[in-house]
């Protein structure tokens, strides 16, 4: 059984590339997300020294149109009359 403490960055990068291949990249953003914020938990309770995740880079993602529909002015004033 390995400890936690033996987690390096390349783990974390291996693990990221895995995830990369099965789920979108605004995904895989909030999940290492969730991984740096456990580490720095356990760097602030001294587990473990350093944390692994904070350098590891994740996936590219940008969005060239938004998803936010724009509201006409009929709608916009339905909305405020409410």
């Amino acid at each position: 059984m390995t400890s936690i403490t033996a987690v390096q960055p390349l783990h974390v990068a291996a693990w990221i590339e895995l995830q990369t291949k099965t789920s979108s990249a605004p995904t895989v953003k909030q999940q290492l997300a969730a991984i740096r914020h456990l580490f720095d938990w356990l760097v602030t309770d001294q587990i473990v020294p350093v944390n692994p995740a904070a350098s590891v880079r994740g996936p590219s993602h940008t969005t060239k149109q938004g998803k936010t529909p724009v509201l006409d002015a009929t709608e916009a004033r339905r909305l405020w009359c409410k």
